[in-house]
């Protein structure tokens, strides 16, 4: 089985230090970008459209991209210990979504 992934998961990955992930079939399933504060997610994250887990959590983050609503197989988001004062539009979106871990609103 092929494990290389895709020009535009390994972008995203590039974005970030030494990101925890698992890949499955050649896409990227989980996520963990805990505690990597400060960071801001890239609106490129919404290229990860084969994510089904991921761990923003305890980043302070204030806001997040608009393109997290294109991870249509995202089933858990963890959004605990972040300053989020809003979520954007496109988070309906994520209609798969089963279980988010909250507070996600500082």
């Amino acid at each position: 089985m092929n494990n290389e992934i895709s020009e535009s998961e390994r972008n995203v990955l590039k974005s970030f230090h030494e990101p925890k992930f698992k890949i499955v079939n050649a896409h990227i399933v989980k996520l963990d970008l805990s505690y990597r504060k400060p960071i801001s997610i890239l609106e490129n994250i919404g290229n990860l459209t084969f994510l089904e887990d991921l761990d923003l959590g305890g980043n302070k983050l204030t806001s997040l991209p608009n393109s997290i609503g294109n991870l249509k197989n995202l089933k858990h988001l963890r959004l605990y210990n972040n300053q989020l004062a809003f979520l954007p539009d496109s988070f309906g979106n994520l209609r798969i979504c089963l279980k988010i871990t909250y507070p996600i609103f500082g």
